[in-house]
């Protein structure tokens, strides 16, 4: 797969996010579920994460992410404070696997965030 390719399919997977966002928020401006990109976050290079809010402040998030030569599965559970700034603080783990040169290595790693 080429990197053009590839970036085509991030591009349309990106504006197919922010759509499911849009269409899934309400009148009063906070949804339960979110669907967003992520860059440089849980999962590793960039990732389509899904978020459903338990509560306005506690949130469950769980994605699909690529960081070449694999694939990893975040998984966190989100705490939120603040109404109009927030504050975001997170912990859970990525499950990572790894497709190099034919060899497959699976991996799981802690994350914290914030």
């Amino acid at each position: 797969m080429t990197d053009k390719y590839l970036i085509r399919i991030l591009v349309v997977i990106l504006l197919y996010c922010v759509s499911v966002d849009g269409i899934a928020g309400d009148d009063s401006g906070w949804s339960q579920h979110t669907v967003f990109f992520e860059f440089a976050g849980a999962g590793l290079l960039y990732s389509v994460n899904y978020e459903f809010y338990v509560t306005q402040s506690v949130g469950i998030r769980t994605g699909l992410g690529v960081f070449p030569p694999g694939l990893g599965f975040p998984m966190l559970l989100n705490f939120y404070k603040g109404k109009e700034k927030r504050l975001e603080l997170g912990l859970g783990f990525s499950h990572l696997e790894s497709f190099l040169f034919g060899d497959y290595d699976t991996a799981n790693v802690i994350l914290a965030t914030v």
